[in-house]
């Protein structure tokens, strides 16, 4: 039983942890303890650290301590593309000296000898082309192409000039602090390529995760069978065992079974362990990067459409305070007191598609309270939450939505008016 809670504790504390650095900055969780345990992680201890280091080492240590800070987080970093290398080719190595010897095996056959570094070496291919391909820079060579690419919605983007890059900033791009560039189509800077991934490479991205849950499940699959046909070979799961007082075969106590490979197989089972919390973050991360591309939003794009709907919803709200302050002032006597706290209610309902961030307000205005007095002012003192028009209009359907991740706009533009520039001087000289 001891056993049993260890890997429980163990995993439910690994998956939780792996869950608040996903999830955590979600809004859907504002206010939540999942909130308050990624703002722990994330923030606070670095904050309590800056005041350990500035106790113990001074403005000197504090110093030391940033620029560190700027070098990894703040400038472009090859570490996690190391790291990630070093888990690849540390769970290889612990693939190829535990597992490849045990194939063929009774459950496995002989051609997985060469399916598994073929499987190893495609999801390699894909984090080398996300991490060392164009993303999508822009420049004032193929600035018209991303200008004619995206036209301004005129809510999320405007023609602008980028201040950094002093060039006009198209529609969907964005600056990138660390790389120091504009990109189009800019989705977010991910620090395990060391890249930004934006138009030209976002479909190599997206096939960085599809391979490697892929991987991830296959490397499952491949080891648990491994072992389920060493059980076999050995006799276990022919064999009795007591379980709880209670003679059963070895093949009925999957509890049974998954000590003995703990004991017998360490490597092996910890490498399954290791594959399976990996293949659910990423699937959880790849979901949500398919809603996107359902959309036809990117990342950055996701974080803009919802603060500019709290910002008009704020705007709709500080509207409708100001109305009721201006009613108070005009009738100071009007209104109904509350028998029991003589305290004012002020209410807000969402409407129709205000959707999460309604029912959010509705929480943190629900029990506000005005001024002393419970009334009915003539604006009303009922605050509806506006629903806020958002008009995506890159949103073409999933299937072009997918094409266009596949197959760039910019490009096809670039092809079209190489194509036509090509055409009109042959024209002339004839």
């Amino acid at each position: 039983m001891g056993f049993v809670v260890i890997m429980a504790v163990y995993l439910g504390a690994l998956g939780s942890f792996l869950f608040i650095m996903l999830f955590g900055e979600s809004r859907m969780f504002q206010g939540t303890g999942v909130a308050r345990a990624h703002q722990f992680v994330t923030s606070d201890i670095c904050e309590w650290g800056g005041w350990i280091v500035k106790m113990l080492c001074g403005q000197r240590g504090v110093r030391c301590v940033s620029k560190a800070e700027e070098t990894c987080c703040g400038r472009p970093n090859p570490g996690l593309q190391f790291f990630y290398l070093l888990c690849v080719g540390g769970g290889y190595y612990f693939f190829f000296t535990h597992a490849a010897p045990l194939i063929p095996g009774a459950s496995v056959s002989e051609v997985h000898r060469y399916t598994a570094p073929l499987c190893v070496l495609a999801s390699l291919a894909f984090f080398f082309f996300t991490s060392f391909s164009d993303p999508g820079v822009i420049s004032p060579d193929n600035e018209d192409a991303y200008m004619k690419a995206y036209p301004f919605d005129n809510q999320l983007y405007m023609l602008k000039t980028c201040t950094t890059c002093k060039i006009p900033r198209p529609a969907r791009s964005k600056h990138c602090r660390v790389c120091n560039r504009c990109v189009g189509r800019f989705d977010h800077h991910c620090a395990w390529m060391n890249n930004c991934i934006g138009e030209k490479n976002i479909r190599y991205f997206v096939g960085f995760l599809f391979g490697h849950i892929l991987l991830c499940s296959y490397g499952v699959v491949l080891i648990s069978s491994i072992i389920w046909g060493e059980l076999d070979i050995r006799g276990v799961l022919a064999s009795e065992f007591t379980n709880a007082g209670k003679r059963v075969l070895g093949g009925q106590a999957p509890l049974l079974l998954l000590k003995w490979s703990l004991i017998y197989y360490p490597v092996l089972s910890m490498l399954i362990i290791f594959l399976t919390i990996i293949t659910v973050a990423l699937s959880a991360f790849f979901g949500y990067h398919m809603y996107l591309i359902y959309k036809n939003m990117t990342t950055c794009e996701s974080y803009k459409w919802k603060d500019f709907e709290e910002y008009h919803i704020e705007q709709a709200y500080e509207e409708f305070r100001r109305k009721v302050e201006q009613d108070e002032v005009e009738h100071p006597t009007r209104g109904r007191r509350d028998s029991a706290s003589g305290e004012e209610e002020l209410v807000v309902a969402t409407s129709g598609g205000a959707g999460l961030l309604g029912r959010r307000l509705l929480r943190c205005f629900r029990f506000l309270k005005c001024w002393g007095r419970k009334h009915q002012p003539s604006t009303g003192s009922l605050f509806q939450v506006p629903i806020i028009a958002k008009n995506n209009i890159y949103d073409h359907g999933f299937v072009e939505n997918m094409k266009e991740v596949l197959f760039p706009r910019s490009l096809h533009v670039q092809t079209k008016n190489s194509a036509t520039q090509g055409k009109s001087k042959r024209t002339k000289h004839v």
